[in-house]
């Protein structure tokens, strides 16, 4: 028989009775501040050898979660000589750490369980025994099997030292469940019952106690002696019990909404501005209208390209709008949107409606080219234009039985179909025009609002003139000779030299003066022009 030993330490204990857990099983959850002493085990036959212990008679198997980061120190003792309980040898192992309760990879236990993941273990002769878990993360699991060598009743007790700075999570043995939330979504439901249910069945006789709390921060509703109670007000619910055999009040929190789904009114479609062929709309424009007379604060409203995914919800469907508030179509055509309303406390209380954002994109209209003409001799800058040779371009692909063109002087005069003499360019076919802004509109016949206006020019070009030409001489054998000439500013002049076949050109400055030079003349030399241009104006010389 193993030696007894004694050690006295200054604890934190866990003080809940709890049974044996004689197999891995049946384990039973511990934690700090909710389990010990407890009785041990005898008559259990061995499990055998498991990592350090040469025989497990009469096991007993308990778990823990950590609740806080740090170091877990210990101390475990059996014995019946209360409340020391320190006069029993004690054996004992420990697993982990792992993600949840384990009986299929403990080393040298679980059958193909290969990892070595013994965290601590020891087989003296002693009936108290200290160990150490270090750099314990919160979540993990632990496995402890406890053993009687003695097979002499008796209690274990297990104490988790003052100086441990990891703590252990007692929801596991003393936490309590309301749940999940409660949202309904009818005008009929008005009150629901709470249910809280511990996650492991209390085993100290004794009677909890059930405070009911509501909102945020939370008010005290009311007190019972039964884990039920039947509510009616929308809000956050926490219940708080005091359990006999736990030191910690367990709580949890549920949500429970009473709503009835969204009662909406038709959105208006959303028109864009005459002439606009890529509008810019704002999509919640028309939330306040459609949820009155409610207030728009007590709703989330998405908007979708598609009915179904605006049945899914949610901003990961494809064809959520993510830019309400700034919204073009893509491609540039009237669009339906999909709306999904939702109880701003339950958004699995929604409604749908649908409205239209239409491209008011009027008539499709092309901007003819300027209108280029030579003035005539007098240069009085007007020349007269035949504004309907601009109709084919201006009407492009649309139907020309279906259209009137008009021109104007000005923008008024194109928005302005009621008097369609205001500053009109008449006569069309044959308009006295200088050098202007000419203003094309474009409307149907059957209804003149639908429009559009464009622009273009009219150009006139002065007649070029050339109103002198001198020469130097008489010159010198070798001399330059250089001819001057003085006609309409930044025209182009065409000549040849002493009736040769070559054509050069010069071009006047902007004072209208220019020169061609020959140099080193030997012979007497001749300068013959042909013509002077300004564009396309062109006037023979």
């Amino acid at each position: 028989m193993k030696r007894i030993l004694y050690l006295f330490l200054l604890i934190i204990t866990f003080n809940n009775i709890y049974s044996q857990s004689p197999t891995c099983d049946t384990a039973s959850a511990i934690c700090s501040g909710s389990v010990a002493p407890f009785p041990n085990s005898t008559g259990v036959a061995s499990l055998g050898t498991i990592g350090c212990l040469n025989t497990t008679p009469n096991p007993a198997w308990f778990y823990f979660q950590v609740g806080t980061s740090g170091n877990f120190n210990f101390s475990l003792h059996q014995g019946n000589n209360a409340p020391a309980y320190n006069n029993q040898d004690v054996d004992f192992i420990v697993w982990g750490p792992f993600t949840g309760p384990n009986c299929t990879d403990l080393f040298e236990y679980s059958p193909g369980a290969t990892v070595n993941n013994i965290a601590a273990c020891s087989y003296s002769v002693s009936a108290v025994e200290n160990f150490s878990l270090n750099g314990v993360n919160a979540g993990e699991f632990y496995v402890l099997l406890v053993t009687n060598f003695s097979n002499n009743p008796g209690f274990i007790q297990l104490d988790l030292l003052n100086s441990s700075t990891a703590t252990t999570d007692c929801d596991i043995v003393c936490g309590v469940d309301l749940g999940p939330d409660q949202l309904f979504c009818s005008s009929t439901i008005t009150s629901t019952t709470l249910t809280a249910t511990f996650n492991q069945a209390p085993t100290t006789p004794g009677t909890p106690t059930y405070e009911w709390y509501l909102g945020t921060p939370a008010v005290l509703q009311t007190t019972t002696t039964t884990n039920s109670l039947t509510v009616s007000q929308s809000g956050t619910w926490e219940v708080r019990v005091t359990r006999p055999g736990c030191s910690d009040v367990a709580t949890d929190q549920v949500d429970v909404y009473f709503s009835s789904p969204p009662v909406l009114n038709t959105p208006p479609d959303l028109i864009g501005a005459m002439n606009d062929c890529a509008p810019v709309y704002d999509l919640t424009s028309v939330i306040p209208a459609m949820v009155a007379p409610e207030n728009p604060a007590d709703f989330n409203v998405s908007f979708y390209l598609d009915l179904f995914d605006s049945f899914s919800g949610g901003t990961t469907v494809p064809t959520y709008i993510a830019n309400p508030t700034a919204y073009t179509p893509n491609p540039l055509a009237d669009t339906t949107i999909y709306v999904r309303v939702e109880d701003v406390n339950n958004s699995a209380c929604a409604e749908f409606i649908e409205f239209q954002v239409i491209i008011n994109c009027g008539v499709i209209i092309v901007q003819p080219s300027d209108m280029v003409v030579c003035d005539d001799p007098s240069n009085d800058d007007f020349e007269i234009f035949d504004l309907t040779s601009q109709d084919a371009t201006v009407i492009g692909s649309n139907n020309p039985a279906l259209y009137d063109i008009t021109y104007y002087t000005s923008q008024a005069g194109a928005d302005d179909y009621t008097v369609t003499t205001t500053d009109a360019a008449t006569p069309y076919a044959a308009f006295n025009g200088t050098n202007q802004v000419i203003y094309v509109r474009i409307q149907e016949i059957a209804d003149p609002t639908v429009y559009n206006t464009t622009t273009f020019n009219l150009v006139v070009t002065p007649t070029p003139v050339l109103t002198s030409l001198s020469g130097t001489g008489p010159i010198c054998a070798g001399e330059d000779a250089i001819f001057t000439l003085v006609g309409t500013a930044n025209a182009t002049v065409t000549y040849t030299l002493d009736g040769g076949s070559t054509t050069d050109t010069v071009v006047l400055d902007a004072s209208g003066n220019g020169t061609v030079t020959v140099v080193g003349a030997m012979i007497n030399q001749m300068i013959e022009l042909s013509s002077i241009s300004v564009g396309s104006c062109v006037t023979p010389l």
